[in-house]
Formats: structure tokens, sequence, C-alpha cells
């Protein structure tokens, strides 16, 4: 068996659609690769946890609602494996957490996250429904602290965050607001100010104080689109995989992480194991 080269606590959170699932809109062959990958992904967490020298929690970080991930697992059977092995999940791009507790079964949400300062989700929401580029998505991708939409914009990334904050800001209204996709599918998040899935992750062993020990921590965190920049920012391992979308790539390329951003050649899940085995192991 090979020996961790960062014999910590570790903290492995995974971003689900097009990071650890190949989703509908990929080809029956890539979905079958990344369904073979999640296995020997499911295989490798089971090996760091026999290892038994510290604790690895292992979760989900996504953008999706708690009840849309139980439906993928039921949905995807591979995922479904994985699913029944994990500790927690960041839910919602990092509006809500849901954990196991001690030996129990089932997940439960976590009512001390978050805590926003401020936060007006009605007000939000009728400053934007005037906003001619946005579509609310449906009910059920919705949060108590998330609002989301869809769009057809075409305008850079960047610009078209600061332009729909600069929206909110001209009424008073804080919040942080995440775009992610690309071509026709790109998604609008709008969350309180300072809740992303990199600040859950960073709240995430003190949220379950009574589940983790005090020792060193390695957050290990994998994702392929502009709503995991914050969750690859904070981790002592970042892991994009060889599908990674070019807004993700463009600020991977522009950020200060050489030796810790790891960019693989093989996408969805087998990126991600990829990632995994050479941070964990060197190899």
């Amino acid at each position: 068996m090979n020996t961790l080269r960062c014999p910590s606590i570790h903290v492995i959170a995974c971003d689900l659609d097009d990071s650890l699932v190949a989703t509908l809109r990929n080809v029956e062959s890539s979905r079958r690769a990344s369904d073979d990958a999640l296995h020997r992904l499911g295989s490798l967490v089971t090996d760091l946890r026999d290892q038994g020298n510290q604790p690895v929690y292992f979760g989900s970080a996504t953008g999706r609602t708690f009840a849309s991930i139980q439906a993928l697992a039921m949905k995807r059977p591979a995922f479904g494996d994985i699913f029944n092995m994990m500790d927690f999940h960041i839910a919602s791009v990092g509006a809500a957490i849901y954990a196991r507790r001690g030996s129990a079964a089932s997940f439960t949400r976590l009512t001390t996250w978050p805590k926003p300062q401020s936060w007006s989700r009605t007000a939000l929401a009728d400053r934007l429904s005037a906003h001619p580029d946005l579509t609310l998505q449906e009910p059920e991708a919705q949060d108590m602290y998330k609002i989301s939409y869809s769009t057809n914009s075409t305008t850079n990334t960047p610009a078209y965050v600061a332009d729909l904050q600069s929206h909110l800001d001209a009424t008073d209204l804080p919040a942080n607001v995440i775009v992610s996709g690309g071509g026709s599918w790109r998604f609008v998040d709008v969350l309180p100010v300072g809740i992303d899935k990199g600040s859950a992750l960073l709240r995430l062993p003190e949220l379950l104080e009574d589940s983790f020990p005090e020792s060193p921590i390695c957050r290990v965190a994998a994702g392929d689109s502009m709503n995991d920049e914050a969750l690859l920012a904070v981790a002592d391992m970042a892991i994009m995989p060889g599908n990674a979308q070019p807004d993700l790539l463009e600020w991977a390329a522009k950020s200060q992480r050489a030796g810790s951003l790891y960019i693989a050649d093989e996408r969805f899940a087998a990126g991600v194991l990829q990632g995994l085995q050479r941070h964990l192991y060197g190899s």
C-alpha cells in the first residue's frame, strides 16, 4: 500500500457535474469511462481510510441542492455507490452543508451554516427580476440562501459578474454573484456575501467539531467550472479534470498556486482520480 505524502486529516471535496460525474450532455463513452473511474475512486478512498493513520472525510461540493444530489445518486448507480460512502455534501454552491452525524446513515442540514450578516432574498430577487439577461431557474434549484438563474449572455465572465454586482450595489443590496458554465447553459447564482464553496470548505472542520480530532488538516478539492474557483483557491491540494472549462483554465493560468494546483490529462472522475493519486502519493 502506498504511503501518504501528507500524513494529516484529509478532507476531500469534489464538484459533481462534469467533475466526478460526466453529465448527460456528454457522449455515452465518456459517461461509461467516468463511471468506471468512480468505482476506482471509491476504492482509493477505502484504501485511504484503511491506512488508519488519520481520518479521511470525503464529500461533494456542488451547485446542486441536496434533493438534486440524491436524485443523481438514484439515476447514476456508480455515483450512488460513492454517495453511500460520503461524509458530507456542500450543496447549493456553498449555501448549505449536509453531513452524517456519528454513525447515522442519513444526512442532516447543518443549521449553524451559513450565518450571513446581511441577506434579503426577496429584495434581491425583485431587483434581479428586471435584469434582461436573467431567467429564474426552476423552484427545485432554489435555496433559502441561494437564488439561481440561467443566462444566454456571451459577455466574458469577469465583466458579466461586475455588471450584475454593480446592478445590485446601486440599490445597496450586498450579495455574492457567481457565474459558471459555458455556451448556452451558463448559470448565475446569487448568495450572501462571503458564502461560496470555498468558505464552506474552510469552516467544515469547525462545523463538524464533534467529529474532527485536533490535528493538522489537509483540504483537497476538485472542480471544473468557475463556481469551483473559491473551492480550489482555499484547498491545500487543488485538482482540475482535463475537461475544465476555459474560464477556469484562464483563472488557473493567472493564479499563484504553482505546485498545489494540478490540471489532469484525464477527464471527469478519471481526472480527479489522477490528481488525487499525484497529490497523495506523488504518482
